[in-house]
């Protein structure tokens, strides 16, 4: 522990030398059991802060070199950057203060160096809790700017705004509403939002979405319309089904976990359930699903046989409900896409960018220098030109 310690000391002064790098990192075992790799770099670093206290005041040194660190394979049509996070239960105040996770490289490194300054000096801060509703009456209410309390009192229903940050629907059950109004939460790029239904479903919108839902379901069904992406918590009730549309799809479920991603930008509607079961049918076809399924539809051909992908990782598929960009494998386009929406933000590509997969785990609270740094490790740079970002070879 002598010799860790002297490393970790080095390390933090950025006068590790590279066989010094690898010397600490050797230190880890590297298996297929995450979790045990985890507890072992979290008991590491519990003794190392507590051996060294005041390595602890330095924390944004050591956060940033950490971060720096990652691990890089290539292959001949690929490469992989894998970001490994962990949890430093010695040293919890460090998260007061950063804006994104802690990341511990695994296996041989390379030290990265951001030289982009022109990145630097111009960031782009990440989305935050955004949204509009839009009334029955056509009224449109800014929730960013709105105060906490009722947002609107329409007889049978109260609509408030938590200090939470989220919109709570409150039927009355002693009042019965003539016509049934239909309201509307649209969410910017830049923006996600929760929303709690009538009855008691929640919903939370991912970037440039949209969801048009009734102010209670008196009816026989629950349905709801969306746009863009949206994970949804149904509130069971056997007798009255739930029913979501999206690009031409339908979800009907009685009460049950699932997200849909039906961006139109994106080349399939892809359903991920979670728990319980869906329906999902596009008019040709319907399949249900199970707890670990993803049921995927071309998007350039909606009429056409759904298809069922067995073994997702739902927390991928549910990272963004959570606060992270949490990806296996995804190819550089598709993570540009996720970008762009959620920084509000341009994305243009100049040359022969190559094509390359990541695998990585960040906080979303992160500005867009940070997810920049660990790309150009891949061999692929930035530039930022107000809101449109740049990707060259």
């Amino acid at each position: 522990m002598e010799r860790l310690n002297i490393l970790f000391k080095k390390y933090k002064n950025n006068q590790c030398s590279q066989k010094e790098i690898d010397e600490l990192l050797d230190y880890f075992s590297i298996g297929n059991d995450e979790t045990a790799l985890k507890a072992q770099i979290d008991g590491f670093l519990m003794q190392v802060y507590e051996n060294n206290p005041e390595l602890e005041q330095s924390t944004d040194e050591v956060y940033n070199r950490l971060q720096a660190l990652i691990h890089q394979q290539q292959s001949t049509k690929k490469r992989f950057l894998k970001l490994t996070s962990i949890k430093w239960a010695a040293v919890a105040s460090i998260l007061l203060c950063l804006s994104v996770g802690s990341y511990f490289l695994l296996h041989k490194t390379t030290t990265l160096q951001f030289t982009n300054n022109q990145n630097q000096n111009h960031d782009i801060l990440p989305g935050g809790n955004k949204a509009i509703l839009t009334l029955g009456n056509g009224k449109q209410i800014i929730l960013t700017d709105a105060k906490n309390g009722i947002l609107a009192d329409l007889g049978n229903v109260a609509i408030h705004k938590t200090a939470n940050g989220e919109v709570v629907y409150n039927s009355a059950q002693n009042k019965k509403a003539a016509v049934i109004e239909h309201n509307t939460l649209v969410t910017p790029r830049g923006g996600q939002y929760h929303l709690t239904l009538a009855d008691g479903t929640n919903v939370w919108l991912n970037a440039a979405s949209s969801i048009k839902y009734p102010i209670s379901f008196p009816d026989k069904k629950r349905q709801v319309e969306i746009t863009g992406e949206a994970y949804f918590e149904v509130a069971h009730n056997a007798s009255k089904p739930f029913l979501v549309s999206s690009n031409g799809q339908t979800i009907e479920v009685l009460g049950t976990h699932f997200n849909v991603n039906s961006y139109t930008d994106e080349t399939t509607i892809k359903t991920t359930l979670l728990e319980g079961s869906v329906k999902v049918s596009n008019g040709i076809a319907a399949i249900v699903l199970k707890p670990g399924q993803q049921s995927r539809i071309n998007i350039d051909n909606t009429n056409q046989k759904i298809s069922v992908v067995n073994g997702i990782d739902t927390e991928e598929a549910v990272a963004w409900k959570n606060g992270f960009f949490h990806y296996d494998n995804i190819e550089l386009k598709d993570l540009m896409r996720q970008i762009s929406r959620w920084y509000d933000i341009k994305v243009v590509y100049q040359g022969q960018v190559p094509n390359h997969e990541y695998l990585m785990d960040l906080k979303m609270k992160t500005n867009l220098s940070n997810i920049l740094k660990i790309l150009e490790q891949g061999g692929i740079h930035f530039k930022i030109e107000d809101r449109k970002l740049i990707v060259m070879p």
